[in-house]
């Protein structure tokens, strides 16, 4: 079973899928969650059909300055099953990329998205975020790292409990004491 850490990398990245992404799901004019890979969009699509909770994080991203792109992260860490990163910040709005494991099963990838969006409202939740070093300040105060000292990864209760409870809601078996 892989380890319920999620890891948050605090780096810069170009955002070579921001011109081919195709907006996906919620139905909003401009959506904020995007993918260009079709079985990330299925995931997305299917969490929004399976689970209330991914479904509302979708939406309350809409309503935010923060715009998400998915996407396979097929070099993630052993042990890491999806992260989050600042991509940047350019016309009123912050850009962030979620990755999640492709060797995973259709339900952990929707619990470990719901996860990174949750991680994506406390972004959007803190305006002062635009830059990787203002997103680990971020976490600094409303988190803990996760990783080993001196490493830039980052979690937190919230998102931790926001994943679980979709895994409740897609019927997967839950631990009752998880650690990060």
């Amino acid at each position: 079973m892989m380890p319920r850490r999620v890891r948050i990398v605090c780096c810069s990245w170009l955002f070579f899928v921001a011109l081919s992404a195709d907006p996906i799901a919620s139905g909003a004019p401009d959506p904020h969650v995007r993918a260009v890979d079709p079985a990330i969009v299925e995931t997305i699509r299917a969490g929004e059909l399976r689970s209330p909770l991914f479904k509302a994080f979708v939406a309350a991203l809409d309503a935010t300055d923060v715009v998400v792109y998915v996407a396979f992260g097929r070099q993630l860490p052993r042990g890491t099953g999806g992260q989050v990163t600042f991509g940047g910040a350019a016309g009123g709005r912050r850009y962030l990329r979620i990755a999640i494991r492709p060797d995973l099963d259709r339900d952990r990838q929707i619990e470990l998205l719901g996860h990174e969006l949750r991680h994506a409202l406390e972004i959007a939740g803190a305006p002062d975020v635009v830059n990787a070093a203002t997103l680990a300040e971020l976490y600094r105060r409303i988190g803990f790292q996760s990783g080993p000292y001196g490493c830039n990864r980052y979690d937190s209760d919230a998102a931790i409990t926001a994943g679980h409870a979709v895994a409740r809601e897609l019927g997967a078996r839950v631990p009752q004491a998880a650690t990060p």
